[in-house]
């Protein structure tokens, strides 16, 4: 039962089992490499593999910049819009209106998971980041430049592990707040539909209504004009 729930649960990021090891955990004695130039090479890698981490974590932050400001407005609208539309529903059957009320309360909690699943990436003290200090200067400033090079190697390598760690954790909390937020805007279709089908119906039924009411006014006109010839 318990792994039912988390079945269900995990892919709309609740159950999260956190995930703390590093991927390329390494112990620093086994780079050995003493050549300038496959050091270099080496270095020239790393730097293009740490690029690309800055840039795949600059596009999770702007999509999740994205979300968190769309389903605000979403939010904010159907708080305004919807209990006023709700209303106006004409239907009188008291179990279809729970129904609409609770479809309507999923679409709420789905926009809230939406805004905690995004807003987890801005908690910034779960995020670790290794870089190259100024102070890695002052320490190893004896070293030749081919051992000052590899001890930026082994922090790059390091550094890399780290930042993959954390930008794969903020793209999952990402995917997580996408499909609650797709969810959300499902239940919201449904609330919409719903309320349409509801507006349409109670026109046609005023304007049958009117349309009965312009009959008997005439039949009594009618009515009228013949007894008032019988007198």
């Amino acid at each position: 039962m318990r792994k039912f729930i988390k079945r269900i649960l995990n892919p709309i990021g609740l159950w999260i089992e956190e995930e703390n090891k590093l991927r390329y955990t390494f112990e620093r004695e086994k780079y050995v490499v003493t050549d300038n130039d496959r050091i270099a090479a080496h270095k020239q890698l790393l730097q293009s593999l740490e690029k690309k981490e800055d840039e795949r974590l600059e596009v999770i932050d702007k999509k999740t910049s994205q979300l968190i400001t769309y389903t605000g407005v979403i939010f904010s609208a159907l708080s305004l819009f919807i209990p006023i539309l709700l209303e106006k529903i004409t239907v009188t059957n008291m179990t279809v209106k729970i129904v609409l009320v609770i479809v309507l309360t999923l679409a709420f909690v789905f926009y809230v998971l939406t805004i905690h699943n995004a807003a987890r990436n801005y908690n910034s003290s779960k995020f670790w980041y290794s870089r190259s200090t100024p102070l890695m200067v002052i320490d190893e400033q004896e070293k030749t430049v081919a051992e000052f090079t590899k001890s930026e190697v082994l922090d790059l390598i390091l550094g890399y592990d780290y930042s993959l760690r954390a930008n794969n954790e903020k793209a999952s909390n990402l995917i997580y707040a996408y499909r609650t937020f797709r969810i959300a805007n499902i239940f919201t279709a449904i609330i919409g539909i719903a309320i349409c089908f509801s507006l349409l119906f109670s026109k046609q039924k005023e304007d049958t209504g009117s349309i009965r009411m312009q009959h008997l006014d005439s039949l009594a006109t009618e009515y009228l004009k013949i007894v008032k010839e019988q007198k």
